[in-house]
């Protein structure tokens, strides 16, 4: 189990990730502490055998597909179910998968933490994953995307999303979203669907920092004077009916 570690100032978190957070070396997911562990959506309410969940997976992305082409008449050949780019799309839009969205940006995980925390009047959970330099994770670049396809992978990649669609039809998908909260995805195979990724991946690769709500005036101020960035806009969530309708399909599929 990952040990939480109380922090109670902006320069306390900056401190305990290196000093400078968004230097690289660490990825972030702002939960509240009502979760002790990070896993993929699909299994936010139940588990399910490898062959369920790539049935599941199948009808999900296949049904967020006709939405695409149907409601925002988006074609073309990337728009397919073994594509990662639609893939990304679909999760950051919360269709659920085996795949886990993260920030670049510590200040946008600490801002995510803050909401949820509130909402579920918990104290708030910055996990900091060590991304750079990690044996247990691969990296792949925006031009090998192509070169995978989700339901093969045999080993966690962290993949930065990419521009591939056209100008127009980023426009209709608000895609500006995904990149103002620097979104980048941790894939995880299927042999390892059940497992929470905290526990698979080893505990010297992660950082997490719990701040109590008592402080969270005093950090967001803090931030607000140090990096010019406003906490109490909510600009980091701004709805998309897209949220709705991937959330209609999880509840078709009970997950």
């Amino acid at each position: 189990m990952i040990e939480p570690l109380p922090i109670s100032t902006l320069s306390g978190i900056e401190n305990n990730l290196g000093g400078c957070p968004n230097a690289g070396s660490f990825v972030f997911r702002g939960l509240s502490s009502k979760y002790k562990c990070i896993k993929p959506s699909l299994y936010y309410k139940q588990n399910h055998s490898n062959i369920k969940v790539q049935e599941i997976e199948n009808r999900l992305i296949n049904s967020f597909i006709r939405i695409l082409k149907d409601d925002y008449d988006i074609q073309g050949d990337q728009v397919t179910h073994n594509s990662l780019d639609i893939w990304f799309i679909a999760r950051h839009f919360h269709l659920a998968s085996r795949f886990v969205e993260f920030t670049r940006d510590f200040l946008v995980g600490l801002q995510f933490s803050f909401e949820y925390a509130k909402e579920s009047n918990n104290n708030a959970y910055l996990w900091a994953l060590k991304s750079e330099s990690n044996s247990e994770i691969k990296q792949l670049d925006s031009n090998g995307i192509d070169t995978i396809n989700p339901f093969e992978i045999e080993d966690y990649f962290i993949v930065n999303p990419r521009l591939l669609l056209a100008k127009e039809n980023q426009a209709k998908l608000a895609y500006d979203r995904m990149f103002i909260q620097h979104s980048i995805f941790l894939l995880q195979p299927m042999k390892w669907a059940s497992t929470p990724v905290t526990e698979k991946i080893n505990n010297s690769s992660w950082k997490l920092i719990e701040i109590r709500q008592e402080h969270f005036f005093n950090i967001s101020k803090e931030v607000e004077k140090k990096y010019d960035i406003s906490m109490t806009k909510n600009l980091l969530m701004k709805y998309h009916p897209l949220d709705k309708k991937c959330k209609e399909l999880n509840k078709i599929e009970n997950v």
